[in-house]
C-alpha cells in the first residue's frame, strides 16, 4: 500500500517555485502532450493485494494479473526535476528482458504505463528512452509492427498522487486488464 497526503500547503508553494505545478485553469496534468505545463498535486490511498500462486488456486481468489518480475531505475540525473535519460534506458531495457526470459508474446505487448508526471523536461526524458530502447535490435519484444505500443500516465486521470503514484499507475494497469481495455 501506499498513500499521500497534501496537507502542507508549503511544499505546494515550493513545487510552484520549481515550475512543477500546472499553472493551466482549471489546473491539469497532461503527461507526453505540447500543453503540458506541470502536475497537479493530489491525495491518494492505494492498496494491491498480492497473493501468491497456491494461495490463489485454492482459496478461490480471482487473479487479475501475474507479475513476472520487477525492477528499479537508480540513475543520478539533476534530481526530481529532470530524470536520466541513460539510466531510464537501462531501466526499459531490463524491462524488455525481463518480458523476453518469460516467455512473453512480443506482439501482446500494446501498452506501457510510464511515470508521465507532465512536466515537460521530465516527460521528454522518459519518452526518449523509450524510444531509444524501441530502436534498440536485440529487443524483439518491441518489434511488433502490426499494433502500435501506447504510452500513458495515471496522472492524466487522477493528478500525480506523488508518493502513491505507482501503485496508482499500478492499479489503472489492472482495472484496464480486468475491463478488456
Amino acid at each position: 500500500g501506499g498513500c499521500n497526503i497534501t496537507d502542507d500547503p508549503a511544499i505546494t508553494e515550493v513545487f510552484k517555485r520549481m515550475g512543477m505545478i500546472s499553472t493551466s485553469e482549471p489546473p491539469s496534468c497532461k503527461p507526453f502532450s505540447d500543453s503540458a505545463d506541470g502536475y497537479v498535486r493530489q491525495e491518494a490511498i492505494a492498496v494491491v493485494v498480492i497473493s501468491n500462486q497456491q494461495m490463489i488456486q485454492t482459496g478461490g481468489l480471482a487473479s487479475i494479473a501475474e507479475i513476472l518480475g520487477h525492477c528499479t531505475l537508480s540513475g543520478s540525473g539533476d534530481g526530481i526535476t529532470k530524470p536520466d535519460v541513460h539510466a531510464q534506458e537501462v531501466l526499459y531495457s531490463k524491462v524488455a528482458a525481463m518480458a523476453e526470459s518469460n516467455l512473453m508474446d512480443p506482439s501482446s505487448v500494446r501498452y506501457i504505463e510510464c511515470h508521465g508526471s507532465g512536466t515537460k523536461v521530465g516527460d521528454q526524458v522518459e519518452a526518449s528512452a523509450i524510444a531509444n530502447v524501441l530502436k534498440d535490435s536485440n529487443l524483439s519484444l518491441y518489434k511488433n509492427t502490426k499494433y502500435p505500443l501506447h504510452i500513458g500516465s495515471v496522472k492524466s486521470n487522477v493528478g500525480h498522487t506523488e508518493s502513491a503514484s505507482g501503485l496508482t499507475g499500478l492499479i489503472k494497469v489492472l482495472l484496464s486488464l480486468e475491463n478488456g481495455c
